[in-house]
């Protein structure tokens, strides 16, 4: 573990610890952005014995962004239990083989319905 201290622009002192990884290497991951502008300027970042691998907060947002793209014509339910019911009534699915949301999907597709649970 690797343990050294920040201090943060309102004067609070902290101390961040690195979790280590493997082939001695560590890791740290915090969402504050203080902690974060802190370790940037740490004087072992400066000297190039911390790497700082983060991305910029706009390729962060735009991945994120990426992920949550539905079909805005697909079925959505709240859980996987109403999708199977709404299969199984309107469909006639037997719902016992339907074991995981992709099998969900999958019955909805052959039957022409995109859903999102």
């Amino acid at each position: 573990m690797l343990i050294f201290v920040v201090t943060l622009p309102s004067g609070l002192i902290k101390s961040v610890e690195f979790e280590r990884c493997s082939n001695n290497a560590y890791s740290y991951l915090t969402d504050n952005k203080q902690v974060a502008d802190c370790i940037r300027k740490h004087p072992l970042t400066k000297a190039g014995r911390i790497i700082d691998e983060s991305q910029p907060e706009e390729v962060q947002v735009q991945k994120h962004e990426e992920e949550h793209v539905t079909n805005e014509n697909a079925l959505r339910f709240e859980n996987i239990t109403k999708a199977k019911n709404y299969l199984a009534k309107t469909f006639g699915v037997d719902t016992r083989k339907l074991k995981n949301p992709q099998s969900v999907k999958d019955e909805a597709k052959k039957n022409g319905v995109e859903m999102d649970f």
